[in-house]
């Protein structure tokens, strides 16, 4: 395969910046830096006969893979995500030889009033698996990012702080995928134990959805046991991709920093520098977000690429604490 540029794509993005010192005195000062900023890409052009194009090493997006396919599809956000999903109504689908959008409830089909979209639930009262397509599923890019960075002065002693926002966004958790096709995750024990479940009601096929259901099945009752549910609609080798889109957005403590300054005469005269700054900072201390697996900033493919938030047994952010001895002269 001969590697060619593939698709055009338009990036078009604001940022805001506002710094402010609303207190400065002798011994004190205080210092504030609000950041915001929106990015829109977008794919414009394909080459003829192309439907979307994948990035590379972006996963499967057939189901049977470790994670979805990050695309670049004409109208849709670069680095989209494209996958297996559910059967739903409205898009002229045969499911177990049964033309669901033209068929009664009764015969096993959606009905004459269904939701166009809506889960298709069989007799069964468990969603169907899409037989034929794949289809975007969710924008991984946030709608925006922002930060709101602090400092306060208390003479020689300095006490910051940066925090760093996430708004909006998908990720894409394999990792709990994995777990629950054996049956080891928090989650599939939740399902054993908490008795049945109905689609659409009590329990939706991801933590993103919100959807209608139809068919003969809906409003059926059905247990999360192993082999109806875990190792088919929630499994990351079999299931639908749909299955383990969360909410990516967070708000993290980036850092945490405490410094003071030494600048008496001994500095000069012993050492001959102007002053000593000693300075201890903690990173990534804490994260807020809604999602179950162990951060939604990490990537598997890592920051270069235009395919954000898949997770597949990744490490997380480090936490860490970094001192800094500065000399000035």
């Amino acid at each position: 395969v001969v590697p060619a540029n593939a698709a055009d794509l338009q990036n078009r993005g604001e940022e805001v910046t506002l710094n402010l010192r609303p207190v400065t005195t002798r011994s004190f000062a205080w210092d504030v830096g609000l950041q915001w900023a929106r990015n829109r890409g977008l794919t414009t052009s394909l080459p003829a006969g192309l439907t979307f194009v994948q990035f590379p090493l972006s996963g499967g997006g057939n189901g049977a893979g470790l994670a979805v396919g990050g695309v670049a599809q004409v109208g849709q956000p670069i680095g989209a995500y494209r996958g297996v999903d559910f059967a739903r109504c409205g898009r002229g689908l045969v499911v177990n030889s049964v033309d669901i959008d033209h068929t009664s409830v009764a015969g096993g089909g959606c009905g004459t009033s269904f939701t166009s979209g809506a889960l298709f639930i069989d007799a069964s009262g468990y969603p169907q698996l899409d037989p034929n397509n794949t289809y975007i599923l969710g924008d991984p890019n946030p709608d925006w990012t922002g930060s709101v960075r602090t400092n306060f002065r208390f003479g020689k002693l300095s006490i910051g702080g940066l925090l760093d926002i996430r708004h909006g966004g998908i990720a894409y958790n394999g990792t709990k995928g994995a777990l629950n096709q054996f049956g080891v995750g928090l989650n599939t024990a939740q399902g054993r134990d908490g008795g049945p479940v109905i689609f659409g009601t009590n329990y939706q096929v991801n933590t993103i959805s919100n959807d209608a259901v139809a068919g003969p099945g809906a409003g059926t009752p059905v247990p999360l046991n192993q082999d109806g549910w875990w190792q088919n609609g929630a499994s990351v080798f079999f299931g639908p991709d749909v299955t383990f889109l969360e909410d990516g957005g967070f708000v993290k403590l980036r850092e945490v920093s405490l410094g003071y300054t030494i600048d008496q005469p001994w500095v000069a005269r012993s050492l001959g520098f102007s002053s000593i700054e000693v300075r201890v900072a903690g990173r990534n201390l804490k994260s807020w977000n809604n999602y179950t697996g162990v951060d939604p900033e990490t990537s598997l493919l890592g920051a270069a690429s235009p395919v954000r938030g898949l997770n597949y047994f990744n490490n997380p952010q480090t936490r860490s604490w970094v001192f800094t001895l500065t000399l000035n002269r």
